[in-house]
């Protein structure tokens, strides 16, 4: 009987990068939840918005997020507000993060489709 496809995966150390992955997250989250409550939403809507609109495999998402995690403990430990620091355009601020990182989206996915299918000779 052959293997399912998903079984080339199962290796031991596939599965210590899952836990791994998995104990860094935690500890992400906890640090996320240290932060002042408006920093708390402000991220919980910001993660929802990355979800969204991501179409990558979401570990380069989550490497955003533990970035955002790093900037937002910083400003609140300077006692900035959150909206001073990702301003009155949230969607602008997380775009603008997504690209400077490299972040695949699937505005960008169907930007490039539509183009490649204009210019097409």
């Amino acid at each position: 009987m052959a293997k399912p496809t998903w079984f080339k995966y199962l290796t031991i150390s596939y599965m210590r990068q899952v836990i791994n992955d998995k104990q860094k997250y935690k500890e992400q989250i906890g640090r996320m939840q240290a932060l002042p409550k408006d920093y708390q939403r402000a991220y919980k809507a910001i993660q929802n918005y990355m979800w969204s609109n991501t179409a990558g495999d979401g570990m380069d998402t989550m490497s955003a997020l533990y970035e955002l995690i790093d900037f937002f403990t910083e400003g609140a430990a300077n006692g900035i507000a959150v909206q001073d620091l990702i301003g009155s355009d949230v969607a602008g601020f997380v775009d603008n993060m997504l690209a400077e990182r490299d972040v695949q989206t699937w505005t960008a996915k169907s930007r490039k489709r539509l183009n490649e299918a204009v210019h097409q000779h």
